[in-house]
């Protein structure tokens, strides 16, 4: 697995995504699903289709920045909480940037080797899945193989995209998860992926 560049990588993968007119899948996790049956809804799906999309190389890229909310003298930051939780995953990478060019505050982002490390990818399926929530830090998740450019984006509980650079990469996943794709936006999706 090539490791150099990770914030290159994901920047360059980022920047595919456009809600309106990228060629990025958008499926839905749990929306209407509310509690616990609604976390283990959506956590199913995050694993069905990542152990699908990642079955070699796998780096969890995580961007942290203060929740005004959430913070305190107590408090921790998002990278503490994590380890506090029993993560273990070993650090590749850190930066800073945007995570959106309108974002007023920089994120600060440590990339993670999490090939065969479950229990790490659980804890960020779980932060991703309850990343609406206010008494907590703010974190947030993306899964990536740096070797294939391919990327899952777990935006909370409602639903998560997958981007590649080859769209040819995401059709197999088109097609096994379609009656998971987002109401909302399977017009756009369909009219790329329906017949390629």
């Amino acid at each position: 697995m090539i490791v150099d560049n990770i914030e290159k990588k994901w920047q360059k993968l980022w920047n595919l995504r456009n809600p309106n007119i990228g060629d990025h899948l958008r499926f839905e996790l749990a929306e209407h699903v509310h509690g616990l049956p609604g976390f283990f809804r959506a956590y199913n799906r995050i694993s069905a289709i990542a152990n699908i999309v990642f079955p070699n190389n796998l780096i969890g890229v995580v961007a942290y920045y203060p929740n005004q909310v959430y913070k305190s003298k107590k408090s921790k930051s998002g990278f503490k909480e994590l380890r506090s939780k029993g993560f273990q995953a070993k650090k590749l990478d850190s930066w800073e940037t945007k995570i959106y060019d309108d974002d007023e505050v920089y994120h600060k982002f440590r990339s993670y080797d999490l090939k065969g490390h479950e229990y790490d990818k659980d804890c960020l399926y779980w932060y991703s899945v309850i990343n609406r929530s206010r008494n907590k830090p703010e974190l947030s998740c993306w899964l990536l193989d740096p070797d294939e450019l391919i990327m899952l984006y777990i935006y909370d509980d409602r639903g998560m995209a997958l981007i590649s650079a080859d769209i040819r990469k995401l059709k197999p996943i088109y097609d096994h998860f379609n009656s998971w794709i987002l109401d909302y936006d399977r017009e756009r999706i369909d009219k790329i992926y329906k017949n390629l």
